[in-house]
């Protein structure tokens, strides 16, 4: 049985209240809406909320069910399903009584809502937080943002802007959580995705100037177990990893799991209290590590044969102290003796060790003290970074703890995603040879990826003072320039990185796609052509949605309108969802006449796609314009601008729209307002120039500011 009944919408009892009420909520809080409306119901019927997105046959239930819907006032509807196994209580239900409890159901639940909400962001709080994650399907955000200032009143301000800017660049249900962290929950497919969704994210709000955009992602039920069993205390673990990543790191949970364990360290702390022992109160010595590079007999741990371990320190006992480091590891201390001292003692300890496992390899790591200004205890660590430098150079070599060294355990911490641990190691190793390019190189890239630009910037310029034609640090000072967004320098910086790579070598995807994108930004679209062409050279192109994409915007800027939208079509063809794509190739049927209509639906359904992206509002103008819809095609100039402030061509157009509405002195203020920008091109400067100057344009406003001069007095002398 089912009966329907309109909502109650009664001035005196609801009206505005449940203004606020969305379909969201019910999707986020349907089991305390369910739980807290049962009140107006007997026992005995079974309440639960059903969304619009649910399927039909999910409504159905065994028994008896009543369905009533409530229509909110921004006219969104919900479903408040009534089921019960009583054929007495069913039949006791009538469609009267139930449409008589739509008004009160809908005012209690406007009541409700608030205890979800946080009063200073208007999001929702930590109390909406777990029903959310119970049944939701997707990925969960958690955000730290920049937000905390010393005064309370000054933090409340600014975590309200926060969550404004979040609800402005992420379509997903918000939650704030205190302290300026916030928790989103987004219908992603799988972590990739996610991860994708999570660096555009931080992009556009480093954009807006936050100074702190850490984000970690997992999937909603795992977060769900996490904050039932611990609450927000569960995810510090994780927070914590993802601040080693400095301001602006991005991990997933996932990701944390998978982590290495620290792996410079003595697995037996037995040994390290041997060590200890021995070197109290030697003034030199060095640690000398042995590791397997192969199992012969493909024995998990040759040492852990009864007897073999004694019987290699018994071999061993003339050429010093030997004791199992790991399962595969043997380390030796020789007192008195300088790393380059230990050397040729390593060699001779390495040939009785493969006579007393034959068919074994060993790679050997030497660390000694003193060495810079590191305590005796962290010898040791030094000693296996050295071995693990030694393991990649290949089997059976021998490496002396260096600056290399120091750039290849920095290396390890940057790949587990530990940035403060990297840029530690990389500057101990700067101590040790301060002229070294790699290691400049290497510390750069960290302060990128931590967040500060200015010093990653100042590691490349000194590395091209020592080696000007250095082609990493040149596409890596471009990179970073442009990231400041410093665009007419870091193209120079990667057209330097163009012209001194390697001529053997395939110019790699991460140089080719930011200078083509610089091209195109610079309307540089014949250079564009020729960067595309060495990318072709590198990739399938007909496999590659991005190489379309920009193919495409090259030709458009070039005129060439047919091939432009054959590429934009091969975009789609490979990404369906390419919004930039879908856009241009609706600007394009607008440009071509061959379907305006068509070209205009592209575009908004471009929108509805990306909606943060400028250049896409600019398009979808353009093509109102050519429909006559002038208040439309304002509003897009309007949007386009909010996102890009510095867009020369949506000002020159916002001025073909009001020339359009017969607004001149408004048309002449964004064609000003253009010129003053150091953004704009040549060739649109002098559009604009010569647009201002054409008194078939602008005759009425130019005669009548000569009239106004000519009334003008003239300047009278001073003095003698």
């Amino acid at each position: 049985m089912m009966i329907s009944a309109k909502s109650a919408t009664e001035p005196d009892r609801c009206a505005g209240s449940d203004a606020r009420l969305c379909a969201r909520d019910f999707q986020l809080l349907a089991r305390p809406f369910a739980d807290a409306v049962s009140c107006f119901f007997p026992d005995g019927l079974k309440l639960d909320f059903l969304t619009s997105e649910k399927d039909d046959a999910d409504a159905e239930q065994p028994g008896h069910s009543f369905l009533l819907p409530l229509v909110l006032t921004d006219e969104t509807q919900v479903n408040l399903r009534l089921s019960t196994q009583d054929s007495g209580l069913a039949e006791r239900v009538s469609t009267d009584w139930l449409e008589e409890q739509a008004a009160p159901v809908l005012h209690l639940l406007a009541l409700l809502r608030p205890a979800f909400i946080d009063c200073p962001t208007g999001l929702y709080n930590l109390h909406a937080l777990a029903p959310a994650l119970h049944l939701y399907q997707g990925a969960f955000f958690l955000l730290h943002l920049g937000c905390i200032k010393k005064e309370i009143s000054e933090t409340l301000r600014s975590c309200s802007e926060a969550a404004a800017l979040l609800q402005q660049h992420m379509d997903a249900a918000l939650f704030s959580c205190g302290f300026g962290l916030f928790a989103a929950l987004r219908p992603e497919k799988d972590a990739k995705s996610a991860d994708r969704s999570a660096r555009l994210l931080q992009r556009r709000l480093r954009q807006e100037g936050l100074s702190r955009v850490q984000i970690l992602h997992l999937e909603a039920q795992q977060a769900y177990n996490i904050f039932i069993e611990s609450g927000l205390a569960g995810f510090q673990e994780h927070l914590a990893n993802v601040d080693k990543q400095g301001p602006f790191g991005i991990l997933s949970a996932s990701g944390v799991s998978e982590r290495r364990t620290e792996r410079f360290r003595l697995v037996k702390n037995e040994t390290f209290r041997q060590l200890q022992q021995k070197w109290r109160g030697q003034k030199t010595f060095s640690l000398v590590f042995f590791r397997l590079d192969n199992l012969p007999d493909e024995q998990t741990s040759p040492f852990s044969t009864e007897g073999l371990e004694q019987q290699v320190s018994a071999t061993l006992a003339q050429q010093g102290e030997i004791w199992l480091a790991d399962a595969h590891t043997l380390v030796c201390f020789l007192a008195g003796l300088q790393p380059h001292e230990a050397a040729p003692k390593a060699k001779l300890i390495r040939k009785h060790l493969q006579d007393a496992l034959p068919g074994a390899s060993f790679a050997i790591g030497i660390a000694g003290w003193p060495c810079l200004d590191y305590a005796k205890k962290y010898i040791p660590a030094n000693g296996l970074k050295a071995l693990l430098h030694a393991s990649l150079l290949g089997p059976g070599q021998e490496v002396i703890f260096d600056q290399l060294s120091l750039n290849v355990s920095g290396d390890s911490y940057f790949e587990e995603g530990d940035y403060h641990q990297a840029i530690r190691e990389y500057r101990r190793g700067l101590l040790l040879k301060p002229d070294d390019v790699n290691l400049l190189n290497s510390l750069g890239v960290t302060f990128a990826a931590y967040g500060q630009e200015h010093r990653a910037a100042a590691c490349f310029r000194q590395a091209l003072n020592l080696e000007q034609k250095n082609h990493m640090a040149l596409a890596n000072l471009g990179y970073t320039l442009l990231r400041q967004g410093k665009s007419h320098e870091a193209l120079g910086c990667l057209e330097q990185a163009y012209s001194a790579f390697p001529a053997d070598e395939a110019l790699p995807k991460e140089l080719l796609r930011p200078l083509v994108e610089l091209k195109l930004k610079q309307d540089q679209y014949d250079q564009a052509l020729l960067v595309l062409k060495q990318w072709a050279a590198s990739v399938v192109v007909d496999k590659d949605a991005l190489y379309q994409r920009h193919l495409g915007l090259a030709l458009e800027g070039c005129g060439k309108i047919e091939e432009a939208m054959r590429a934009f079509e091969q975009a789609l063809k490979l990404s369906p969802k390419d919004a930039i794509s879908l856009g241009h190739l609706g600007g394009l049927y607008q440009v071509s006449g061959e379907g305006q209509d068509l070209g205009l639906h592209f575009c908004k359904q471009a929108i509805r796609l990306e909606r943060n992206d400028a250049s896409l509002w600019r398009i979808l103008a353009q093509s109102l314009l050519t429909h006559g819809n002038f208040e439309a095609a304002a509003e897009a100039i309007r949007q386009c601008l909010r996102l890009n402030r510095l867009d020369a061509r949506a000002m020159w157009l916002g001025a073909q729209i009001y020339l359009k509405k017969k607004n001149e002195k408004e048309a002449r203020y964004w064609l000003n307002r253009a010129l003053k920008l150091h953004t704009i091109s040549k060739e649109l400067k002098e559009q604009i120039i010569r647009t201002l100057a054409d008194p078939a344009i602008f005759g009425r406003l130019a005669s009548g500011k000569a009239k106004s001069s000519a009334r003008s007095p003239a300047p009278r002398r001073t003095g003698a």
